[in-house]
């Protein structure tokens, strides 16, 4: 069976099928049927349906069309549990990757610091020593021995001196007295939280935590609380009456 070998043929067919055989038997060199396959693909996918081209198909040909769904290509990318990628010194970060293999499965991680090797074959990274600039990447390799390497994420790192929330030192209490909720500010404006909660029957230090992003150290307080006492005397002496 030969084929329909050029697109003009076949829009002059489905146009006037006296026409289209008239048009073949004019043409005796063979150069006019070299299979055009670009023109062939081009026709049956945009144009699709049944095509009749006697005399040069004994029948007529169904031609059947697939949906053709377009696959994004295979990777892995990474995100960081700090949004805008900018920390304090010291900040813990951690990095998860995400691979789209389109049926491939992961057989190993490879987490990177400036291309060399960091963290442990795991699709997470945590890591508190990131310096600003440096560049956190992953490698992972499949189960058909594609290496497939991430975005890049750069973190800037803020070294600035690290303030220590400041207060004012809470007077000593008696066992059962009331005592008044700590400041969640500091006198140098640092916002956080204390820990753990107040206890009005015995000495206690409390902790200060300051808020997540604020580059502070933490700061400590001691409310001293007294026992209660009771008075003693010494006895008095009977007297006579008068």
């Amino acid at each position: 069976m030969k084929l329909i070998t050029n697109l003009d043929y076949f829009l002059l067919f489905l146009k006037n099928k006296t026409t289209f055989n008239n048009e073949l038997s004019l043409r005796k060199n063979k150069s006019y049927l070299t299979l055009n396959i670009l023109s062939l693909f081009v026709f049956l996918f945009f144009f699709g349906g049944k095509v009749c081209a006697k005399p040069i198909f004994n029948n007529c040909e169904n031609i059947i069309f697939s949906t053709f769904t377009s696959i994004p290509p295979a990777g892995v990318s990474i995100v960081s549990s700090d949004l805008d990628n900018s920390i304090c010194d010291g900040t813990s970060v951690t990095f998860t990757a995400t691979p789209n293999l389109s049926g491939q499965v992961v057989t190993s991680y490879q987490w990177k610091i400036d291309g060399s090797d960091a963290g442990t074959n795991s699709n997470t990274f945590t890591t508190d020593s990131l310096t600003t600039g440096q560049v956190v990447t992953v490698s992972i390799l499949t189960n058909y021995l594609n290496t497939y390497t991430s975005n890049a994420i750069v973190t800037t790192v803020t070294a600035i001196p690290t303030p220590t929330p400041t207060f004012d030192a809470v007077a000593a209490i008696c066992s059962g007295a009331s005592l008044t909720a700590l400041p969640i500010t500091s006198n140098n404006s640092i916002e956080g939280t204390w820990s753990p909660e107040l206890d009005n029957t015995a000495t206690t230090e409390y902790t200060f935590t300051p808020t997540a992003g604020l580059c502070a150290t933490t700061a400590t307080l001691t409310i001293t609380v007294n026992p209660n006492v009771t008075p003693t005397f010494d006895a008095v002496t009977a007297i006579c009456s008068g």
